[in-house]
């Protein structure tokens, strides 16, 4: 299945929403699937680094988070992210 973008937003968007009530095994496997039809790539990112600082795997998402940031510099979500993890 050729995933279109919009598919990628709305799968996203249900990760997110698997992170908000907690389930990250779904927010990760959402996330995962996306990344993998190559889109979206700041938001897959973002996301992963989010669901592995929730996880507290604060060393494994930190690539996620550098990697959003190198896409989109000064991003307030990555940044916060990046920050709470090194701290």
């Amino acid at each position: 299945m050729d995933m279109t973008e919009e598919r990628a937003k709305r799968w996203l968007g249900e990760a997110e929403g698997y992170l908000q009530l907690g389930l990250l095994d779904l927010a990760y496997e959402r996330v995962s699937e996306v990344e993998q039809a190559s889109k979206l790539p700041y938001e897959c990112s973002a996301l992963s680094g989010s669901i592995l600082r929730e996880r507290e795997k604060f060393g494994e998402a930190i690539p996620h988070f550098e990697r959003a940031l190198n896409l989109r510099p000064g991003e307030l979500l990555a940044t916060i992210g990046l920050g709470w993890c090194l701290k």
